[in-house]
């Protein structure tokens, strides 16, 4: 149950559930490129990416909603910590954690929500065009899978599950053949990544990044970052944003260098490349209430 007294300006905030949230979510609409190898080209075609077609990418979410939630949690928790004469996990308030089948586990299971609307104009613009779903997956989420052959529940904060080829999970599913699919967004000049996970994905209980990661925060990026050369790349790069200037904090500048990320997470072992996706149109939502949060 939500209550409007634990928000405050909820009014704004619940208005915020179906957009894209601003911060680091966005929509691309895409070409796919697959990669020049037959595992890539089997996984493209069971996933349903076809080579040089157009995909739309969305992340969204409701950060302020979102942000109130984990916040009121986090403070529970903390408090309960603080009860219990507990020592924080490695001195972090926020490593906090509750037993499972505790009122206080069981509380924050349920806040675990995210409201998303995807709006189809595609058809608004070119009749006829049709399209299907390729892979929807929350990266703040927790379930109940076996690590260390004990059930546990692995909780994924920016992350994306990564199960791979033949994995007992994916039986009796389409992807059992060659992994579920993983969707790590880079920056629109850059491109984002389709990927499978490894076997070597064991090691990090079957996760992945969601993402780059930044290399400036945004009051640095918003301090540092020149919004002429910002918007001039896009150009250079024949990228059409919403945006009359895009957001500096959000510019590719602002995020590590994605070839950099992919090579990692293959050298780690984790996840093979099946496609790149190469923007051409990049809707940016804003919320100058938040400032930046979350």
């Amino acid at each position: 149950m939500i209550s409007a007294g634990k928000f405050p300006k909820f009014e704004d905030k619940i208005r915020q559930l179906g957009s894209y949230g601003g911060g680091n979510h966005f929509g691309e609409c895409e070409a796919v490129q697959i990669s020049d190898n037959d595992r890539a080209r089997r996984a493209a075609e069971i996933f349903g990416l076809r080579d040089g077609c157009v995909a739309f990418l969305s992340h969204c979410g409701s950060r302020g909603f979102g942000y109130a939630l984990a916040q009121g949690q986090f403070q529970t928790l903390q408090n309960k910590f603080a009860a219990w004469s507990i020592p924080l996990p490695g001195d972090d308030k926020e490593l906090v954690y509750a037993p499972l089948g505790t009122p206080e586990a069981d509380n924050y299971i349920d806040d675990m929500l995210i409201n998303q609307l995807v709006i189809e104009a595609f058809q608004e613009i070119i009749p006829g065009t049709s399209g299907q779903l390729v892979y929807f997956i929350s990266h703040n989420i927790a379930r109940r899978e076996i690590v260390n052959n004990q059930e546990c529940w692995v909780h994924r904060k920016g992350a994306t599950r990564a199960f791979p080829t033949n994995h007992f999970a994916l039986k009796d599913t389409p992807f059992y053949e060659t992994g579920h699919p993983i969707l790590l967004p880079g920056n629109p000049t850059a491109g984002s990544c389709v990927m499978v996970a490894d076997p070597g994905a064991e090691k990090s209980c079957y996760s992945v990044n969601h993402g780059a990661g930044r290399a400036k925060g945004r009051k640095a990026a918003i301090r540092e970052l020149d919004q002429k050369t910002v918007d001039d790349e896009f150009v250079a790069h024949d990228i059409v944003t919403n945006c009359r200037t895009y957001p500096k904090d959000e510019a590719p500048a602002a995020y590590n260098d994605f070839n950099e990320v992919l090579k990692s997470v293959r050298l780690a072992g984790l996840a093979s490349e099946v496609a790149r996706l190469r923007a051409h149109f990049v809707i940016k939502d804003s919320d100058d209430s938040l400032k930046g949060a979350a």
